[in-house]
């Protein structure tokens, strides 16, 4: 049997920082037999709580793709940085224009899961930080000329 790998320091600082009903909401929360409860976690005092089940290497697809609508930017950028968020979650993300947009794109534009299409995309983003951040995933593939036209990227 093998084990999962524990959690990185900076999840063990948040779960640290969270009181016990906190990490009892964050475990529930990860059970996909209980994913309803997240409707509980929608309230903003609940931040907290959403960003860390978002962060949570072991929350299923099914809450991970709830919490890429949160209405947070927090919330959605931690679903963009969680390493396993979905290929699907993260195309979807990758056209997150609400606030910090950018800063979401820009973290879908560097996760392994990304789909290369996606990346190509977001090569030829309107945002100069989400171009450079995709310019460096290795999955990326280049633009095509079309993709680049449209951004109006021809020049670059």
């Amino acid at each position: 049997m093998v084990s999962s790998p524990g959690p990185s320091e900076y999840q063990a600082a948040v779960l640290a920082a969270m009181g016990p009903v906190a990490r009892i909401r964050l475990h529930v929360a990860g059970d996909p037999h209980l994913t309803r409860l997240l409707d509980e976690l929608d309230d903003d005092t609940w931040l907290a709580d959403r960003t860390a089940v978002a962060e949570d290497l072991g929350t299923p697809p099914d809450v991970l793709a709830v919490l890429a609508a949160d209405p947070d930017p927090d919330v959605r950028a931690a679903v963009a940085a969680n390493e396993s968020t979905p290929t699907e979650v993260l195309d979807r993300l990758a056209a997150d224009g609400g606030a910090d947009g950018w800063l979401i794109r820009a973290t879908v534009a560097v996760h392994p899961n990304t789909d290369p299409d996606t990346v190509a995309r977001l090569a030829v983003d309107p945002d100069p930080h989400v171009r450079q951040a995709a310019a460096g995933n290795p999955r990326r593939r280049p633009p095509t000329p079309a993709e680049r036209s449209q951004a109006g990227l021809l020049a670059d």
